[in-house]
């Protein structure tokens, strides 16, 4: 399940899933997110979108699984998508460009890359196999035909 050269030209299965009570339930593609996606009563809402390059009937790699923590304010309302932190990413990597040409070394990108993401989540090593388990799953059923809610192939 390793990344590998070759895989650029296969079809993708885009999967995406929230967390419920401890599970993950697929999440339709074109699904609005509600606060009846919230991953517990009165918690937040926690998505997941992992990709995986398809070759005839097999995974041949996985893409890195993408998590997003959304709070939920007490009359529904869901919590907009801050995209400072991508907006840093940039900057930084801009900001490292220009100090190298004057010949110094930049390190804003590293120091980035080390701060965690402030809307991600880390699941626990259990849910994160739960959700590839998953994911393998509902891309089998997909690639054989059958409707499947929260996955999507992509050529």
């Amino acid at each position: 399940m390793n990344n590998a050269i070759g895989v650029y030209n296969l079809p993708l299965a885009v999967c995406s899933f929230y967390l419920k009570d401890g599970e993950w339930m697929p999440l339709g593609i074109a699904s609005t997110i509600t606060a009846k996606h919230r991953s517990a009563e009165g918690g937040p809402i926690i998505t997941a979108r992992v990709a995986a390059a398809i070759d005839g009937s097999s995974i041949a790699a996985w893409s890195k699984v993408s998590y997003l923590r959304r709070s939920v304010g007490p009359d529904g309302t869901i919590e907009p998508i801050d995209l400072t932190y991508v907006g840093e990413v940039l900057d930084a990597g801009a900001y490292d460009a220009e100090v190298r040409q004057a010949g110094a070394i930049g390190i804003c990108e590293r120091l980035l890359a080390r701060e965690p993401d402030p809307q991600g989540w880390t699941p626990t090593p259990e849910l994160q196999e739960e959700l590839f388990h998953l994911a393998r799953t509902l891309i089998g059923q997909k690639v054989r035909g059958l409707h499947v809610r929260g996955v999507r192939l992509c050529s």
